[in-house]
């Protein structure tokens, strides 16, 4: 259960920033859902943690925002930063991809089975197995906790070169 309300917290306090930087960056809940592809609804759901967003999805909206996306995760103030503009459903399936493949390549490493992470969530098994072959967006509270679970720190799974000027199209995707 203490896992359970930590995921809770972090789906609040992410969404506490979420609408933050919406607000200071003069965007409505239309402008941002617009970019995910959703409803208003969605939008406001993510910014009251009543529903989790994804990692490519909260990366999406941080370069639509124009904030680096550890703002999500350090204090201090937003940083403007120069960037292309790439087409948000494709970078997120990109995303998707990549974190599939760190998932699973972080739970071999360590010896688990799915079924490990799925007692760990508390949830089915084909839920991870949909997260790992790319078919479902990972909750960000969830990839978290799956962060802690395997012992990396949550920036394992970040690209922050997605923020990186245009030219510049290396992804870091390790093996460790």
């Amino acid at each position: 259960m203490q896992i359970q309300e930590a995921m809770a917290l972090r789906s609040k306090i992410t969404g506490v920033l979420l609408k933050n930087a919406r607000t200071r960056a003069r965007k409505s809940q239309k402008d941002c859902a617009k970019i995910l592809g959703c409803s208003p609804r969605t939008i406001s759901d993510y910014e009251y943690g009543r529903r989790d967003t994804s990692l490519p999805e909260l990366e999406a909206l941080a370069r639509f925002l124009e904030i680096p996306f550890s703002y999500f995760w350090q204090e201090g103030s937003i940083a403007r930063e120069e960037e292309e503009k790439l087409g948000s459903e494709e970078v997120r399936a990109i995303r998707r991809k990549i974190i599939g493949v760190l998932l699973r390549q972080a739970r071999l490493a360590v010896e688990k089975t799915q079924k490990d992470w799925a007692e760990v969530l508390d949830c089915s098994v084909g839920r991870i197995s949909r997260y790992e072959y790319r078919q479902s967006d990972v909750p960000l509270p969830a990839l978290d906790v799956l962060a802690d679970f395997l012992g990396v720190p949550i920036t394992h799974f970040l690209d922050e070169g997605l923020l990186r000027p245009a030219g510049v199209t290396q992804w870091r995707i390790s093996s460790r």
